[in-house]
């Protein structure tokens, strides 16, 4: 079990629940940088640079031949178990997740365990198309933290195309 699964499902009684989700916040924070750095040798760039800190809109620029890329970076702890995507679109009533993405790709690192994940690059055009296209194979539903948030879920079977590899570290 991760570190973040194990805070949520396990976190200590003497813990207040600011703690804990501020607990949860600093791990999932740390695990989606780790998820950012490991996405950088998939890619093949020139330059890169991380977005400023707070920025909504994308996690990491590439420059590779004079062309810029961008790219929103997650990672799912559940989704592997779940066969799911989840894809946030609001937070506590205001747009978020994919309603305010500008990147080109939506990548997503589908967590099997500590050493193994599964790599989805989806573009960004072709997962809004989706949504549109496919709601029926779409659940809507609340969840995050305190189930402040808005999210898709989108069935990893639809995404097959869009698999990159599964990594053993």
């Amino acid at each position: 079990m991760s570190n973040l699964n194990n805070l949520i499902h396990n976190a200590p009684k003497s813990m207040s629940e600011r703690e804990r989700i501020n607990a949860i916040w600093d791990i999932a924070f740390r695990q989606g940088k780790k998820y950012e750095n490991e996405l950088l040798s998939y890619l093949s760039y020139d330059k890169m640079e991380y977005s400023d800190e707070g920025c909504k809109e994308w996690d990491i620029q590439t420059t590779k031949n004079g062309i810029d890329l961008y790219y929103e970076v997650k990672s799912d702890n559940i989704s592997y178990k779940s066969g799911n995507l989840c894809v946030e679109y609001s937070h506590k009533g205001q747009p978020s997740g994919i309603n305010v993405c500008t990147a080109d790709y939506w990548c997503n690192f589908t967590i099997i365990n500590d050493k193994e994940h599964i790599l989805y690059i989806i573009p960004l055009f072709e997962l809004k198309q989706l949504i549109v296209d496919k709601k029926k194979y779409i659940k809507d539903i609340k969840g995050g933290t305190n189930r402040n948030s808005s999210l898709y879920l989108i069935s990893l079977s639809l995404l097959e195309k869009y698999k990159v590899v599964e990594k053993q570290e």
